[in-house]
Parts: C-alpha cells; sequence; structure tokens
C-alpha cells in the first residue's frame, strides 16, 4: 500500500531530525541546498572537454597488452596522462584523414 505523503506545518507542530534538532522552513531549505551542491559534485566528475555544462562523452578502448604498455611510456615520457596521450593521437589522426 503507498504511503500517503502528510503536511506538516512546522510554525504549529514541532517535529526533530534524529539529532534533536528542530525542523523549520529555514532548516529544511538549507538541507535542500546542501542536498543539491552534493548532487552536483556527485555527478559533477571530471571538467567537461567541450564546454561548461556538457557532458563529455566517454569512450572505452580496449588494446592488446604491448600498445598499451607503448603508449603509457610515451604518455610518461611527454608528461601527459595516457587520456590525454590518446584524445592527442586521435585528433592527429583525424586531420590526417
Amino acid at each position: 500500500m503507498a504511503r500517503k505523503s502528510a503536511y506538516v506545518d512546522l510554525k504549529k507542530t514541532i517535529v526533530r531530525d534524529s539529532k534533536g534538532r528542530r525542523i523549520t522552513d529555514e532548516y529544511i531549505r538549507k538541507s535542500l541546498k546542501e542536498s543539491e551542491e552534493d548532487i552536483k559534485q556527485f555527478y559533477a566528475g571530471r571538467p567537461s572537454l567541450s564546454e561548461e555544462g556538457v557532458i563529455s562523452p566517454r569512450v572505452s578502448v580496449r588494446l592488446p597488452v604491448k600498445l598499451h604498455k607503448l603508449a603509457k611510456q610515451k604518455a610518461k615520457q611527454k608528461g601527459l596522462s595516457l587520456s590525454d596521450l590518446t584524445r592527442l593521437a586521435l585528433e592527429k589522426y583525424l586531420k590526417a584523414s
């Protein structure tokens, strides 16, 4: 059976949280704001590679062990992450096509 939601006038009824603090309209506004910030952090992830507010697509590839090892070595040599090296190599390949 579905639960019915109940309206509670927090100015007339004293309601407390699990720590004994009184729940007021301001308490709820503050809690919602904090929750929204937590959710943004959770979903924010890494910065967009495209533009702010746009989620950059993620691509996953499988590589032979030897190619992976060479790519990691080259990335380290160039001071890049493996992802950065992969993006640069793909851009270079596509420009040459």
